[in-house]
């Protein structure tokens, strides 16, 4: 599915002019502005994102996995994402997006793998000696239609 210019426009103006999530209209925006969100901005774009009733799943496993979700893995707690990653926000922000999918985010038809984003395969890394195991559901391919749009910015 494409993203028409204005479409286009309003993720630009949400994901670089802090424009409010309820100005993108459809799951196919949502999406791409996960996918087009700079993480140097912080978190509150992926926070947004996730508090929008469209958002869809495939936008949830794309922050999940593009998120830094290693500090699941490697941490328990908060506390110890803060400690050893001083990240303890995003081991939140990454929690809160495990229980998304695992509740059940719809897809809207949206396509996303972990296991083939834009080559990378998130599904790869070694499983043992995790301290936070990722769901099985975490892994799981997303059918539908890939988001695109011509950039103009």
């Amino acid at each position: 599915m494409r993203l028409d210019d204005a479409q286009s426009d309003r993720v630009r103006a949400f994901c670089e002019q802090g424009a409010d999530v309820a100005t993108l209209q459809t799951p196919a925006e949502l999406f791409y502005a996960a996918n087009r969100w700079n993480w140097d901005d912080g978190l509150d774009g992926p926070r947004a994102l996730l508090s929008h009733p469209d958002f869809p799943r495939a936008a949830a496993l794309l922050l999940y996995w593009n998120g830094g979700y290693d500090i699941l893995t490697d941490c328990g707690t908060v506390e110890e994402a803060e400690e050893e990653f001083q990240a303890g926000d995003v081991f939140v922000l990454l929690m809160a997006l495990e229980a998304a999918v695992i509740a059940g985010l719809p897809t809207h038809g949206i396509a996303y793998d972990p296991s083939n984003d834009g080559g990378t395969d998130w599904t790869s890394e070694g499983r043992d000696d995790l301290v936070h195991a990722v769901p099985a559901v975490m892994f799981d391919a997303v059918d539908g239609e890939a988001v695109v749009a011509a950039l103009r910015w």
